[in-house]
């Protein structure tokens, strides 16, 4: 089971963590996350993830992390004639509403940023800076991981672009962190490998994950950027073939004609025909998703409430069926069903809140059990907790 789990001031040096590259490229990125301290809610675990990719596999010249963020980094400069907020790449992850995201719990007191052009500072609520304020055209690519950052016709990721940032890339519902490293790393791989921030999206998407609603993303600006172009020094441990334009190894095109009410009939009769004779659409959960004008149907392996991470992901464009994923991963269903069964998991173990997933690999079950919390702000996270139980 795969778990899921600097900003330079002078005077404030030992606050960070800075990392740096050698390369004749003058690219930066700066990197936002925090441990929250309720919950399981965690957002630093995948800003280090993040900036590890920038700093490796893309060679960017510096990257600056923060997991404490303050007023002072938020508004400080980077270098010279640059601010924090104008880095060429921006990975900020953390509690969202549609037009601001804050970070609590990691740092005192309370800061964060908002789609306004001027800051707002309360006891209550904390220091919250507006980006506007700042020379967005210098940012190449901004990812907000946040619930409901692309929510809606205005929102915080759209305003980045309105003020000059080339592309962003945010949420549209609420998420949950538990499937955000898997997600992450496709992207970065794609990413990394010279793919386009469109083409990173649709092959993280293209996977299977127990939280499907990482799905939901939506891009502002060119969805064609490659952010390879900002390096300069060749990244070969990701040139395999399988991340490349091509189409993927495990994905089967088509141009079936849908519409609502058939939907579920269609794709069970293509993997039925192409992919899976043996396929039962009962042994699935059905989850919807919605990204990059596509709706997301992903049907995910659950046997007696016991969910595996293994299914079929579909996209659907304009009511037709496009791609059929196998993401099997070439393990007999069947078999595994019959090795679940034997492990007679009580019925009562599984509610909204709580799934028992297992691991496949490893023969390990867990308990997830997902955990909300809104802030002052009204900002949502949806974090999780895991616990083995055989």
């Amino acid at each position: 089971m795969r778990k899921i789990f600097a900003i330079i001031l002078i005077s404030f040096t030992f606050m960070f963590c800075v990392t740096k590259v050698s390369a004749s490229s003058n690219a930066i990125a700066s990197v936002v996350a925090c441990k929250y301290g309720f919950g399981d809610i965690n957002t630093k675990p995948l800003g280090e993830y993040v900036t590890s990719r920038l700093s490796t596999s893309l060679n960017f010249h510096t990257v600056y992390n923060t997991y404490s963020p303050t007023k002072s980094i938020l508004k400080g400069e980077t270098t010279i004639d640059r601010y924090f907020l104008e880095s060429d790449v921006l990975y900020l992850a953390g509690h969202a509403t549609k037009s601001n995201m804050a970070w609590e719990g990691c740092t005192i007191p309370k800061v964060g940023i908002r789609a306004f052009d001027t800051d707002y500072s309360s006891t209550e609520d904390g220091y919250l800076v507006g980006v506007g304020q700042y020379d967005l055209s210098r940012v190449k690519f901004v990812m907000l991981e946040g619930c409901d950052t692309a929510k809606g016709t205005s929102n915080i990721s759209k305003f980045f672009v309105t003020k000059g940032a080339t592309t962003s890339l945010g949420w549209s519902t609420e998420i949950n962190a538990f499937s955000a490293k898997s997600w992450l790393t496709r992207f970065w791989d794609k990413v990394s490998s010279g793919g386009t921030i469109q083409e990173a999206n649709n092959y993280a998407n293209s996977a299977t994950y127990i939280a499907s609603s990482i799905k939901n993303t939506v891009i502002y600006g060119n969805k064609n950027l490659k952010l390879s172009t900002l390096k300069t020094l060749a990244v070969n441990n990701l040139s395999s073939p399988r991340y490349g334009s091509a189409k993927l190894e495990n994905e089967y095109n088509f141009m079936k004609k849908v519409n609502s009410n058939d939907i579920i009939e269609k794709i069970s009769y293509l993997i039925k025909e192409n992919i899976n004779s043996n396929f039962n659409i009962k042994n699935f959960e059905i989850t919807t998703s919605y990204s990059d004008g596509k709706k997301i149907v992903d049907l995910i392996y659950n046997i007696d409430g016991v969910v595996v991470e293994l299914g079929y992901t579909i996209f659907i464009q304009n009511n037709y069926i496009t791609s059929i994923f196998d993401n099997t991963n070439e393990v007999n269903l069947n078999d595994l069903g019959k090795e679940i069964k034997e492990l007679k998991i009580s019925k009562n173990s599984t509610n909204t809140k709580n799934k028992i997933v297992y691991d496949y690999l490893t023969k390990e079950l867990y308990k997830f059990t997902e955990q909300t919390s809104i802030d002052s702000y009204g900002a949502i996270q949806k974090g999780y907790s895991i616990e083995k139980i055989a």
